[in-house]
């Protein structure tokens, strides 16, 4: 997730910033949500952005009063997913070989 000002005016989408901002997201597998007017004297300076393979969250734009800039207000369901365990089995047959057992706590895990 990508979320702030970038002082890029998004509206222009001819604009070589646009455009190499907007190749930049599509490069990591983003998409700008964003869709309305983040300042006062007009635009999409503000941005958020989320993975592309994931539901897009909706992006609320509201003026609270004390900036130039809106306030975004969204909601992303952070989903990490499972850790994977592997288990180095070389390790635990030099360990029997050299002390008869293996111990309780495997050393050899690791988490990829």
């Amino acid at each position: 997730m990508l979320a702030g000002d970038i002082n890029i005016r998004l509206e222009r989408i001819t604009d070589p910033h646009t455009v190499e901002f907007y190749d930049m997201l599509a490069s990591y597998g983003l998409d700008q949500q964003v869709q309305d007017v983040t300042h006062d004297q007009g635009g999409i300076h503000d941005v958020v952005c989320t993975r592309g393979d994931l539901p897009s969250p909706t992006v609320v734009v509201r003026d609270v009063g004390f900036s130039d800039h809106r306030l975004l207000r969204w909601v992303s369901p952070f989903q990490r997913p499972p850790p994977v365990y592997t288990t180095d089995c070389t390790l635990q047959v030099v360990t029997v070989l050299l002390f008869g057992h293996v111990h309780s706590r495997p050393a050899d895990v690791s988490v990829v």
